[in-house]
């Protein structure tokens, strides 16, 4: 659940492909107000006996593991976080938490990336859409349960704390066994990118713009697309000349396709023609009437000699935009 008054829509949420960060992937707010962290690993049994103002388990096995300073700034991040209405998302800045703590920006960055290989916390950084796309702070989406320690981290324990985590787990976790590895953070990371988009940098953008502008847009498409797709290129007369010979009149198809770039995804049976405006797009996607759809359905499995799925329109912008994502 976001927080009140949080305008997600003025940023955008992203995280990076790469440890360089050379990649960045948008990610759908929508994603992350939806991830629940509670699923990744196994959480403790929650009690009201064994609760202080710091869970037990926390302070007594976690604690040795991850330092009490990860600890604490875990429970400043729940501080900014609007409880009794169930946000679990804040977005600190690091100068104030380093503050909070009386620690360097370094060294919070250092501790929270710790949170994170833990599973406490998962970081979204954030670009701001009304200041040209500039990075501001990250989002922290946080963990609203324990996790138990990896069964590498017990044996990591004094002699004296595994006992008294051995009788933790035979009162409160009968029956659950320690996983052997801690539960990866990048696997979190990994099923946001499956629903994200490659963000396009402001310099790529200008440069697809330049393409366009010079007229080279089929050539820039055709250099960027792998043999399977790009041996699939119809010339646009002899596209032409086919649709008048499934009852396209001459001038409706020079009209509607004229200088269009017909390609076949044949993974997923489907057909993409790629228009030089976007109101030729628009028409092709909703001007075209049945009789007339029929046809050109007809004309495309005559062409690629297969029952055609689905026929997707694009302009050139967004067909180099699609390539350049992957």
């Amino acid at each position: 659940m976001k927080p009140h008054n949080y305008k997600d829509d003025e940023f955008i949420h992203l995280v990076y492909k790469g440890s360089k960060k050379d990649e960045m992937i948008e990610i759908p707010f929508r994603d992350i107000e939806s991830m629940d962290l509670n699923k990744r690993g196994t959480p403790i049994p929650y009690t009201m006996s064994n609760v202080v103002n710091l869970e037990r388990y926390m302070l007594l096995y976690w604690s040795p593991i991850i330092g009490s300073d990860s600890i604490i700034l875990f429970l400043h991040l729940w501080e900014y976080c609007d409880r009794k209405s169930g946000v679990d998302i804040c977005y600190p800045k690091i100068n104030e938490l380093a503050l909070r703590m009386g620690k360097t920006a370094p060294t919070i960055r250092n501790i929270l990336k710790k949170l994170e290989e833990n599973n406490f916390i998962i970081t979204i950084h954030r670009l701001n859409r009304l200041h040209n796309n500039k990075e501001t702070s990250p989002i922290y989406k946080l963990r609203q349960t324990i996790p138990l320690i990896s069964k590498e981290q017990y044996l990591k324990l004094p002699e004296s704390l595994q006992k008294r985590h051995d009788d933790y787990m035979e009162r409160f976790a009968t029956g659950t066994d320690l996983e052997w590895f801690t539960y990866d953070s990048n696997e979190t990371i990994e099923s946001l990118k499956a629903n994200g988009d490659k963000i396009i940098s402001s310099k790529s953008r200008e440069e697809i713009k330049a393409v366009l502008k010079r007229e080279q847009e089929e050539e820039f498409i055709m250099a960027n697309l792998g043999d399977d797709i790009k041996n699939t290129l119809i010339p646009n007369k002899e596209f032409l000349e086919l649709l008048m010979d499934y009852n396209f009149s001459k001038a409706s198809a020079e009209i509607y396709f004229q200088n269009s770039i017909v390609l076949y995804d044949s993974s997923i049976f489907t057909v993409h023609i790629i228009t030089q405006s976007s109101s030729q797009k628009e028409f092709l996607e909703n001007g075209l009437n049945e009789y007339q759809q029929s046809n050109l359905r007809k004309a495309l499995d005559k062409i690629y000699e297969e029952s055609i799925y689905d026929i997707k329109y694009f302009t050139a912008e967004q067909y180099i935009m699609k390539i350049l994502k992957g």
